[in-house]
């Protein structure tokens, strides 16, 4: 990926007033391409989320009606919990939901739910990010199996 910096010419005499404004805006530049990046890692696990809760769903039927709904798209949503924190999880998880409703509506959009989802993405990554201190492999693995 290429990125082109737009020089502005600066009239100064002063040497170290234009280091800063370049150190300045290569600064900016990496920050501004390491978000990016998350952003589009999200955006693929939301793609991979939506897709599976659209089309992999299986509905288990209790007594004559819809009771039960089975789909992998939690996993999708985790990983940006647990890759870049809870912000990231969150809004994932609250668009999954909201995506996958507008692709195969069944019966009427509840926006609540949308934010509980939305808050439990948040919690994920809140849980995840407290059980990062322990070093213990064990712990981290049950972690793991809890927050999936």
């Amino acid at each position: 990926m290429r990125y082109s910096i737009r020089c502005s010419y600066m009239v100064t005499s002063n040497y170290n007033e234009l280091l800063s404004y370049t150190y300045f805006n290569l600064r900016e530049l990496f920050f501004l391409e390491k978000n990016l990046r998350k952003i589009i890692i999200s955006a693929m696990f939301l793609s991979l989320a939506v897709i599976s809760a659209t089309f992999i769903a299986i509905d288990i039927p209790l007594f004559g009606i819809k009771g039960l709904e089975l789909n992998p798209s939690v996993i999708f949503y985790t990983f940006p919990a647990l890759l870049f924190g809870p912000l990231y999880g969150g809004i994932v998880a609250g668009m999954t939901d909201a995506l996958s409703f507008f692709l195969k509506p069944q019966g009427s959009f509840i926006p609540w739910i949308s934010v509980v989802v939305f808050l439990g993405g948040v919690l994920k990554g809140f849980i995840w990010k407290g059980l990062k201190k322990f070093n213990d492999k064990k712990v981290r693995i049950v972690a793991l199996v809890i927050v999936l």
